[in-house]
């Protein structure tokens, strides 16, 4: 830690941008769960199964992040702060709380390969469908089409006939 500034933009950085877009993203993912578009549908358990299993998890992290940068003085910067400033951070990046929030990204990627999977088996599903639907249509057409012509034939043969008859009819008692 060298450069002080750097470490403040840093501590600024996570603290500012990443825990609130982390408590956000965390909060949408639990209030999407229990929403009408997820429950409806059949999804498998992984993302409450996520949630249930890392339930406070990212706020106890960065809650503890922050008691950590809390504890961190470096003015005035010396060898021996930086030497105890990177012992407490390498510890806090070591400990179980750090590794379990690791797990999270890996859960994480599960989730997400599990979502794709079932992105690409609905989507599948989705093009048989309009297949089929189009298959329907054209056999509906075609079976309506065979239909009218064999009424077609059916009806000018019931009306030809009469008339054909009558003419036969006239010709002779014509003759």
């Amino acid at each position: 830690m060298p450069y002080p500034n750097l470490y403040t933009e840093e501590y600024s950085h996570i603290t500012d941008i990443h825990a609130p877009g982390i408590e956000q993203v965390w909060s949408e993912l639990q209030k999407y769960t229990k929403s009408a578009d997820y429950t409806g549908e059949k999804h498998t358990e992984n993302i409450p199964l996520l949630l249930q299993t890392y339930d406070d998890l990212p706020q106890t992290y960065i809650r503890q992040l922050d008691e950590l940068f809390q504890q961190l003085d470096l003015s005035p910067l010396s060898e021996k702060k930086i030497a105890i400033a990177q012992q407490l951070l390498l510890k806090f990046t070591n400990s179980e709380l750090a590794i379990k929030f690791d797990g999270i990204s890996d859960e994480l990627l599960t989730v997400i390969k599990v979502s794709y999977e079932e992105l690409t088996a609905a989507t599948a599903t989705f093009k048989t469908a309009a297949q089929m639907r189009i298959y329907i249509i054209a056999a509906s057409v075609m079976l309506s089409v065979v239909i009218a012509t064999l009424f077609a034939l059916f009806t000018s043969r019931t009306i030809t006939h009469p008339v054909e008859m009558l003419t036969n009819m006239a010709q002779r008692v014509t003759k």
